[in-house]
């Protein structure tokens, strides 16, 4: 948030096509000086980086991006469960699209369906945009049933660039997943419905 809009007129989003290069000069500095430190390239997941993918794809051209894509609707039941689990569940959480503000009049199911489309239509609309050939793409289910099969093809992608992975691969051979729908059959109905609507419609 020192470089990227806490809660501006597009929420959480940084138009690249907008892009200011002096305002990120800092922020060059700062990764450069980390990686310099540890003597290794600096590696980050957050999923409010979705929102200024083109931006950092712009300003970091030897950058390399893994956009993992989960089930639609596994994603919007994690989002549900933990906007529930809030002091103060109608309150937004997480990160904000443009347009979020239009949709606080929703049900808090909706709210989080337009969420979790907008999202997930941005990143991939700009990587392919922006960082065309510097991304690679993966299911979250297909990660944790072959984690270690992930890592050598990541290996390997990267390997041209010179990077190298550990040779003892130190991570189980299966990572548990998150794909038990616990909503009941009228809410899952509801979120059914409401992507094929956001699919007709297109991305706004």
């Amino acid at each position: 948030f020192r470089w990227f809009p806490r809660d501006g007129e597009l929420g959480h989003y940084s138009d690249p096509e907008q892009l200011e290069r002096g305002r990120f000069q800092s922020l060059l500095a700062n990764l450069q000086s980390m990686s310099q430190i540890v003597h290794k390239p600096m590696a980050f997941k957050s999923v409010y980086l979705n929102m200024s993918a083109g931006i950092l794809a712009q300003i970091m051209p030897e950058a390399r991006f893994v956009l993992v894509k989960r089930n639609y609707l596994h994603n919007c039941q994690s989002l549900l469960l933990a906007r529930q689990r809030q002091r103060k569940p109608n309150e937004w959480w997480s990160v904000k699209p443009p347009h979020y503000r239009e949709w606080l009049s929703e049900p808090i199911w909706k709210q989080v369906s337009n969420q979790v489309y907008a999202t997930q239509v941005i990143v991939e609309r700009d990587l392919r945009k922006f960082a065309a050939g510097r991304f690679l793409e993966i299911s979250y289910e297909t990660l944790c049933a072959r984690p270690r099969e992930f890592i050598r093809e990541l290996s390997d992608w990267l390997r041209p660039l010179g990077y190298h992975a550990y040779s003892d691969m130190r991570i189980p051979e299966v990572l548990r997943a998150s794909s038990h729908i616990r909503l009941d059959d009228s809410l899952t109905q509801k979120f059914k419905s409401h992507l094929e609507i956001l699919r007709q419609r297109g991305p706004s």
